[in-house]
C-alpha cells in the first residue's frame, strides 16, 4: 500500500488527519487500531493497572476541580 492509501485508511479509522510520523509508525498504529476494532480494546482492569504504573513512574499533580 502506498503512503497516500495508508493515510486515507488512517482517516477512515481515526477520523483525523494522520500525524507527520514515518511510515512504520503509521502502519503499526493503524494495524493496532484495526485489531482493536475487530477484537475489542484493553480490558478496564488492564487500563487501570497501566494508569497506576504510569502514576508511579511520573507522578503529576492532580487537576483541581472547579
Amino acid at each position: 500500500m502506498d503512503i497516500v492509501a495508508l493515510k486515507a485508511k488512517w482517516r477512515d479509522h481515526f477520523t483525523s488527519e494522520p500525524p507527520p510520523y514515518n511510515r512504520k509508525f503509521l502502519e503499526s498504529r493503524l494495524a493496532y487500531r484495526i485489531q482493536e476494532l475487530a477484537y475489542g480494546g484493553l480490558k478496564p482492569e488492564t487500563l487501570k493497572r497501566l494508569a497506576a504504573l504510569a502514576e508511579q513512574l511520573e507522578p503529576r499533580p492532580r487537576r483541581q476541580e472547579r
